[in-house]
């Protein structure tokens, strides 16, 4: 019985093969993308809970900062013996490592406590973990670190070089860390007899402290009493009230929530953003309810064209039950075969996914159980879904009624056009939402950022050439100036991109209550100006001498803080420093806003400190860029002869401010491909559909144009009843697109405005486009000899 429900199912499948090739195609192509979709949000939702117990580690921050000082984790864990260890993090810069004949250069290393080992229990390679880090001069690398300098095997015991001057001895090599983790590590040297470490300051933020609990009790308990901690930490250096009003508390931040809900000042790296996991979470439902309402109508739409089929059934004996299984068998068949498709179409996309969201996907992620659990409850829900109605009601005709051509059929039309309206209304906010986020970018792009980023490249010093760059700094610039296509070169301690830290300055002869927390860049040069194409508004630039009298440029937000309503142009030649009667430095100069971070933040007031100190990157303007490859390779070569031996990455400023939106360029691409696709297919179910009813409505037209009708009025007919519906959708989507726009808007500081253009003239294109194709589709049966439509049957 089973086997001929399958057998007539099979056959009516290919009977259609039109609407059978559009009704798998279009939920094979939503199952997919979906199923993409769905493995990406679960990447997400799974940063930090590859450690083991990952709900007992904390980070240990405040409401502001994601770091704390290094004293307060040996204080804390005195105080708390339910914490079962606790562990730093000092970021000790990027560094060239020299071993087995090779130098290669890392970006993540870290000065860390034995403990900190324990607390997240990183797995080892090689090596034993409990002890790794208990001499000053070991170090413990990643299996990517050790496997490139090494190859394949055990270098533990071997003594490697950092930064050309201090040599470690590799005690753990340790697995890489995963893609799924806000923690990017390469290596690892103990913390002890640092400098960090010996720095008894109570509020300099400067390492990341993680804390692991023994249980979750004693995790509750001890938020609670962070508090009183807090006031007894600082006492007598900050007041109870001076804390309550900087409202700037301790916190624990739990580690497997930081990647989507901690945006602090100082995060190891940039974080992700919950509410793109709610925008691609909607982006993925919509799809999969956009293929599955395609499904549901055209089966339904296609069952009623059966009633004779039905009817003749019945009077073979055929009863309701054997109706409605016949119908559930057809609708398993056909989403199971789309299924099957729509795993194929994921493995092929596969590559070019991972190309566009950045993440490392394999098939073993497409196929593993959980996934197939996935397949198989949305085959069955969509069978159900789309079998159900049509086997509950056409079933229950009488046999007359199934007999009769012109059986009652509204309240399959009225169900139709609701899911049609809704599938639509879903398309419109996805393509109103796409040319926000695209006039987003394009603003990102576009806008004038206070610095000339086009020709630009940055040059990362290691080892003894920053030493050597340090001592004399002018050789290797004036060098590299004598290329005629390099017009500017500057020396900083961090680059645009890179989040500069705060100090306290205030001008000399000033009341204590003037100061001002601003960013402070501790070293730029006289070239740091030009070679960014920053604009002078007051003053000068900075010179060589300046080197002993010390000397700030500063920046308009800085100037107007200090002014205080005055005119900024009074500050220069005043006196600026920590102390209020000690001035370190003059105000020389006072730039136009620049924006050294993204655009997701304001630009805030900047002291630029000149000086050659923990300068470790060069700035080179250059005037064709159509030559660049042989500029960077004379930079190379004038390196390696002021400093033998030595190594450099180059880099572009463009691609650094590009990496600062690497979040943002990914959703978009994403976003744009996706948004595309739903609106194809939302598209092939109204084809389908339309079809579907000008082939049942052919001797109608017929009838219509013996008449009199036109073939203007026939079009009018069979596409004003789609278009009414699209008309509805549209005007429905355009307030529900603009409130998802403005909540996605304010996580910038700088964005463009919504016009009322953005969301009106897409939904017009979208309705004309649609008409169009419409229009085409019923042209030949509008045009058709009314004889020939009359005879149809």
């Amino acid at each position: 019985m089973i086997k001929s429900y399958f057998t007539i199912a099979w056959r009516n499948l290919l009977r259609g093969k039109f609407f059978t090739a559009i009704n798998v195609f279009g939920l094979a192509c939503g199952i997919s993308v979906s199923l993409l979709m769905v493995i990406h949000l679960r990447h997400e939702l799974s940063y930090d809970t590859i450690w083991q117990d990952h709900e007992l580690i904390y980070r240990l921050g405040t409401k502001a900062w994601a770091k704390n000082a290094p004293l307060l984790a040996t204080s804390i864990k005195s105080h708390f013996p339910e914490m079962e260890n606790t562990g730093r993090f000092f970021l000790n810069g990027s560094s060239i490592i020299r071993g087995n004949d090779k130098v290669i250069p890392t970006q993540n290393n870290f000065l860390v406590d034995q403990a900190t080992l324990s607390v997240f229990r990183f797995p080892f390679v090689y090596g034993n973990s409990e002890k790794a880090l208990l001499d000053p001069k070991s170090i413990v690398i990643t299996r990517d670190v050790s496997e490139k300098l090494f190859g394949k095997g055990d270098p533990t015991g071997k003594v490697i070089e950092v930064d050309d001057h201090q040599e470690y001895t590799i005690t753990g090599v340790m697995e890489n860390i995963p893609l799924n983790s806000h923690l990017k590590i390469e290596t690892l040297v103990s913390i002890e007899g640092a400098d960090v470490a010996a720095n008894t300051g109570r509020s300099w933020k400067a390492v990341d402290i993680y804390v692991r609990f023994k249980s979750h009790e004693d995790a509750a308990a001890m938020a609670g009493k962070l508090r009183d901690y807090e006031y007894e930490y600082f006492e007598g250096a900050r007041t109870k009230e001076e804390l309550d009003q900087n409202d700037d508390h301790f916190e624990f931040h739990q580690v497997a929530s930081i990647h989507l809900y901690s945006h602090r000042e100082k995060e190891m790296g940039r974080n992700s953003d919950v509410q793109y996991i709610y925008l691609f979470s909607a982006l993925a439902i919509f799809i999969i309810l956009i293929a599955s309402i395609n499904f549901v109508n055209l089966f339904t739409a296609r069952s009623v064209r059966r009633m004779k089929e039905i009817g003749v059934k019945k009077v073979m004996g055929a009863s309701r039950a054997q109706l409605f299984r016949q119908f559930l068998s057809e609708t398993f068949l056909l989403t199971a075969i789309s299924t099957s498709v729509a795993v194929l179409l994921g493995l092929v996309m596969l590559p070019f996914y991972n190309e566009l969201s950045g993440l490392a996907l394999v098939p073993a992620d497409l196929l593993n159980s959980i996934n197939l659990l996935l397949l198989g409850g949305i085959t069955i829900f969509i069978a159900l879904l789309a079998g159900f109605y049509p086997s509950l009601v056409i079933s229950r005709y009488k046999i007359t009624e199934s007999l009769s051509r012109y059986a009652s059929v509204g309240t399959v039309s009225f169900f139709k056009k609701l899911l049609v309206t809704f599938q639509f209304v879903i398309s419109c906010v996805v393509i109103l939402l796409t040319v926000v986020v695209s006039r987003q970018m394009n603003y990102i792009q576009d806008r004038d950022i206070g610095m000339s980023k086009e020709g630009v490249v940055t040059v990362k010093l290691y080892g003894q050439l920053v030493k050597d760059m340090n001592d004399h700094p002018g050789v290797l610039k004036d060098r590299l100036l004598r290329n005629s296509n390099i017009i500017g070169v500057g020396m900083t301690a961090r680059t645009i991109g890179e989040r500069v830290g705060y100090d306290g300055f205030v001008l000399t002869g000033s009341p204590e209550e003037d100061r001002q927390d601003v960013r402070h860049l501790r070293a730029a040069d006289e070239g740091y100006v030009t070679a960014l194409g920053l604009t002078l508004l007051e003053g000068r630039n900075f010179l060589s001498g300046d080197t002993t009298t010390g000397a700030f440029i500063i920046n308009e937000e800085a100037a107007k803080r200090y002014a205080k309503g005055g005119n900024i142009d009074e500050l220069i030649g005043k006196s600026l420093g920590h102390d209020p009667q000690k001035g370190e430095g003059k105000i020389v100069g006072i730039v136009k806003d620049f924006n050294f971070v993204s655009l997701h933040s304001a630009i805030e007031p900047m002291v630029i400190a000149y000086g050659h100190n923990w300068i470790d990157n060069l700035l080179v303007r250059v005037a064709d860029t159509k030559d660049l490859s042989s500029t960077v390779e004379f930079i190379r070569s004038e390196a390696a002869a002021f400093t033998p031996g030595s190594f450099i990455v180059f880099n572009f400023l463009d691609d650094q401010l590009d990496q600062l939106y690497e979040t943002e360029n990914k959703m978009f691409a994403i976003f744009n491909l996706f948004s595309i696709l739903s609106v194809i297919i939302a598209i092939l179910g109204l084809v389908a559909l339309s079809a579907h009813s000008v082939e049942a409505r052919v001797k109608e037209i017929g009838i219509r144009k013996v008449l009199g009708a036109t073939v203007a009025d026939i079009l009018v007919i069979l596409s004003g009843e789609y278009m009414r519906l699209l008309v509805i959708a549209s005007v429905l989507s355009i307030p529900l697109a603009w409130y998802v726009a403005n909540l996605w808007l304010t996580t910038f500081a700088f964005k463009v405005g919504l016009a009322w253009w953005m969301f009106v003239l897409p939904c017009v294109a979208l309705v004309l486009f649609t008409l169009l194709i419409l229009v085409a589709q019923s042209l030949k049966p509008a045009t058709a000899d009314p004889v020939d439509s009359l005879r149809w049957e």
